[in-house]
């Protein structure tokens, strides 16, 4: 199950459209190239990491979309290498 959906993003996004298994949107993070402006991506991006550390709590993907939107560098272009960043920023946290 999902630990977040659209309504619950906290920042605005542009929505693209993508077929149901799009490599932006589906299946374990690649080489595939990540747009934090998309929401779709973003979400998927947070809901995989949540899927990852098992996390229970809405607040806990709430805090990975700030982390997102707050201190993803530029040049982090694909989905593997945010997943990795990410999971660095997060073990900083703990």
């Amino acid at each position: 199950m999902k630990l977040l959906g659209k309504r619950d993003l906290m920042h605005r996004y542009e929505w693209r459209d993508y077929r149901e298994n799009a490599q932006e949107v589906s299946g374990q993070p690649d080489e595939t190239p990540f747009d934090p402006n998309d929401g779709h991506q973003v979400l998927y991006m947070i809901n995989t990491f949540a899927e990852y550390y098992d996390f229970p709590w809405r607040t806990s993907g709430l805090m990975a979309e700030s982390i997102l939107k707050d201190a993803l560098p530029d040049e982090l272009s694909s989905q593997i290498l945010v997943m990795a960043w990410l999971r660095g920023k997060w073990a900083k946290l703990k």
